[in-house]
C-alpha cells in the first residue's frame, strides 16, 4: 500500500487506464450493485481495502456484534482511507442528518474508533498534475451516472457537486494500486471502479458482514449478523435492490466441522 505521505505519480498509472466517461444511455436499467453476495475467500490478506465513509457508518451502527472490533480484527493494518472520506466521517459525528436519528452516533463511534484512533491509515491526497486528471474524470463518470439513473427513475436528486469527492478519491486511488478492493455501499461506486481497466473490484455492508460472520466461526449468529444489518440500512443508503431476499439465510456460514471448512467463504 502507498504510504501516506507519498504523492501520487504519473507513472503509478502505466498499468491502469481510466476510462473515458461513460454515456448515460449505458446504464442499465437493472440495479448496478444488486446483492451478489461475492465475498473474499477468508484466508486472502493480501487485499488491501479502501473503506468509503457508509461502510464505516455500517461498522459504526451495528453495536450488537460490536462490529468496528471484529472489522479491526479480520482488516487490521489493510484498511485505508482517504482525507476526504475522513472528513465525511467526521462531519456526520459533528453534525449527522435531520432524516437519519442513528447516523450521528454511528459516526461518532466510527470516527473515534477507526479515524482519531488512528487504526485505519489516512492517505492525504495532494494530487499531482496527472492523479488531478484522472481524479476529475472519474467525478465525471460519477456524476454521469447519477444522472443516467435519475433520468432512467424519473427522480431527480439533489445536486451531487460534493458528494462524489470521496468515492472519486478511493477509485483515484486504487487506479495506483494492486490487490485493492474498495468497499462501498454506493452502487455509483461500485459501478465506476468496475469499469475501469483492469476493474476494481468492490464489496458491499453485507459482504463484508458475511467476512466477520464466517471469521468468527460461530461466534455471531444469522440472527444476530441480520439484526447487524437492518442497524447499517438504517444509516447507510443501502438500497432495497442492494439487500438479500433473506439476510438470515445469506448470513449464515457454512462451516463443516467435518471438513474444516466453509464452502462459501474459505480458503484452505
Amino acid at each position: 500500500m502507498m504510504p501516506s505521505n507519498q504523492r501520487p505519480n504519473p507513472s503509478m498509472f502505466k498499468h491502469r487506464r481510466v476510462n473515458a466517461v461513460p454515456a448515460a444511455p449505458g446504464v442499465s436499467r437493472q440495479p448496478v450493485h444488486a446483492f451478489r453476495g461475492n465475498v473474499v475467500p477468508r484466508g486472502n490478506r493480501k487485499l488491501s481495502a479502501l473503506v468509503d465513509s457508509g461502510i464505516f457508518f455500517s461498522l459504526g451502527a451495528a453495536v450488537n456484534i460490536n462490529a468496528v472490533a471484529l472489522f479491526h480484527s479480520l482488516y487490521d493494518s489493510r484498511a485505508a482511507t482517504t482525507d476526504a472520506i475522513r472528513d465525511e466521517v467526521r462531519t456526520n459525528a459533528l453534525k449527522g442528518k435531520p432524516d437519519k436519528p442513528d447516523l450521528r452516533p454511528a459516526a461518532t463511534l466510527a470516527r473515534n474508533y477507526f479515524i482519531n484512533s488512528g487504526r485505519v491509515a489516512i492517505h492525504v491526497v495532494e494530487a499531482s498534475q496527472s492523479f488531478a486528471a484522472s481524479l476529475q474524470l472519474i467525478l465525471a463518470q460519477l456524476r454521469n451516472h447519477e444522472a443516467a439513473r435519475s433520468a432512467l427513475s424519473g427522480f431527480q436528486g439533489a445536486s451531487s457537486l460534493q458528494k462524489h469527492a470521496g468515492e472519486a478519491t478511493l477509485i483515484a486511488l486504487a487506479l495506483t494500486q494492486n490487490n485493492v478492493v474498495i468497499l462501498t455501499n454506493d452502487s455509483g461506486a461500485s459501478f465506476v471502479a468496475g469499469a475501469q481497466q483492469p476493474s476494481i473490484p468492490s464489496l458491499h455492508f453485507a459482504d463484508v458482514l458475511k467476512e466477520l460472520v464466517c471469521d468468527s466461526r460461530g461466534g455471531i449468529t444469522a440472527a444476530a449478523a441480520a439484526a447487524a444489518f437492518d442497524l447499517a440500512c438504517a444509516v447507510s443508503d443501502i438500497t432495497s435492490s442492494a439487500k438479500p431476499a433473506d439476510a438470515t439465510a445469506f448470513l449464515t456460514c457454512a462451516f463443516d466441522d467435518v471438513g474444516q471448512r466453509c464452502s462459501a467463504c474459505d480458503v484452505s
